[in-house]
């Protein structure tokens, strides 16, 4: 019999998988009919929108979070407050985007601009699917999104098929954020009928909290998400879109499978939150840490074996400089996810002003090497600059926090690997003898 926590991380990987193969195969189509420049301008849009996304949630995430898995109600009520304020900041910071992008692009590229601002919209109001991973109820995400992404696979489609022109394709995108949003809503609403509503002074105390809470952890999160999308951006400056949309189908099919991380990392936060002693937090991260990588080493050799074919194949040979650096790219959403996994245990005892500190130094590292090594390497300078920042991030740096508690969590889980081979070798040695 699954427990509840399997039980989640099978629909959250169900979802999940449902949603990367459909897009993997779409995306292959609309890449291979708008080509490299216009799927260039795409994706330097949708990085500024991801950055804008986390300005907008401003830190929200793991209050709400936390505050959901030791008090349902509470976290229910702090529902309102969370829309008002990233409604808010989002829509201030989006404006500024879009003026700022419009100087820059044609009629064209601004509806796209427009379209994937609205998307980034929906993704960023949506509290339901945090408020559903915290109860381990990852089935009503699965559905709705599964949903959406049926309706907006669907049109992206048909649209290749009856070649319709470039300036509708950003619809699709508006469906895959929205159509879920509006479902969960639904299904949240009926079940927790009356207990979202929240008194006008209790709100702006709320409000108020969350702005000073979220400050602190905004920041980090802002470093966090530039620092992914750092290369697109240098890229395009140094090389032009051409470039960016090659890089952005390495990225894509790198972190195509991050889902199944995230999804085992998401399950096992309860357990981590939940948790007070610190052996037991040292041998739970230390678990978490080696299931990541053991779910990691399959899939990277399938994408390392296969990848010359499926970009080959399915995106055209416009798109074969990308294969290289996607192999690179793999390895570093492996040690990304790490990171998380590691960040998440800092939060955990409160060191946010670390993260913030880390997350600047971060940044800059990121920029000098993602700078330097694009320019001597190109795209692949591009790729290596991402896996040493990002196995800098998890290793040098976070064992400075606690006295190196993170580095008691990695030296556990060599001590769990070497058990293990120990008992398995000793056991060969008796049969032998």
């Amino acid at each position: 019999m699954l427990s509840k926590t399997q039980k989640n991380f099978l629909w959250m990987i169900a979802e999940k998988t449902i949603g990367v193969v459909g897009l993997f195969f779409i995306n292959a189509l609309v890449a291979k009919y708008l080509g490299p420049v216009v799927i260039g301008q795409i994706a330097i849009a949708t990085a500024i929108f991801q950055i804008v996304q986390v300005i907008g949630v401003f830190g929200s995430d793991s209050i709400f979070y936390k505050r959901i898995s030791i008090n349902l109600i509470s976290g229910i009520q702090l529902m309102m407050p969370i829309f008002m304020l990233r409604s808010i900041i989002f829509i201030f910071f989006a404006s500024v985007c879009i003026m700022f992008l419009n100087v820059r692009m044609d009629l064209t590229g601004m509806t796209l601009v427009l379209s994937i601002c609205t998307a980034y919209y929906f993704y960023t109001i949506d509290t339901y699917t945090s408020f559903n991973e915290s109860l381990l109820n990852s089935r009503v995400n699965a559905i709705a999104n599964v949903v959406g992404l049926i309706f907006g696979l669907l049109a992206r489609a048909l649209m290749v098929r009856y070649k319709v022109p470039i300036i509708y394709f950003g619809l699709p995108l508006i469906m895959i954020s929205a159509i879920p949003y509006f479902l969960k809503s639904y299904v949240f609403r009926k079940q927790y009928k009356g207990m979202v509503t929240v008194k006008y002074n209790v709100l702006k105390k709320r409000l108020f909290h969350l702005s000073y809470a979220g400050s602190i952890l905004v920041i980090p999160s802002i470093i966090s998400s530039i620092y992914p999308r750092l290369n697109v951006l240098i890229i395009s400056f140094l090389y032009g879109n051409h470039d960016v949309g090659i890089y952005s189908v390495s990225q894509s099919i790198a972190t195509s499978w991050s889902f199944i991380l995230l999804s085992l990392l998401t399950s096992c936060l309860p357990s981590v939150f939940r948790e007070k002693n610190n052996q037991k937090i040292i041998r739970v991260g230390a678990k978490l840490h080696l299931n990541i990588i053991l779910l990691s080493i399959p899939v990277m050799l399938v994408i390392t074996f296969l990848v010359n074919f499926a970009i080959l194949y399915l995106y055209g040979e416009s798109y074969k400089e990308s294969i290289a650096p996607c192999i690179l790219l793999c390895f570093s959403t492996l040690l990304s996810t790490l990171g998380m996994a590691s960040s998440k245990i800092i939060i955990k005892f409160s060191g946010y002003r670390f993260l913030l500190w880390k997350t600047i130094f971060i940044l800059v590292l990121s920029l000098v090497l993602s700078y330097f090594l694009s320019i001597r390497f190109g795209l692949m300078g591009a790729a290596s600059a991402v896996i040493i920042t990002e196995f800098f991030s998890l290793t040098v740096i976070n064992y400075l926090f606690m006295q190196g508690f993170i580095l008691l969590v990695h030296i556990e889980m060599f001590k769990i690997i070497y058990v293990y081979f120990r008992r398995v070798f000793g056991m060969k040695k008796l049969d032998g003898s």
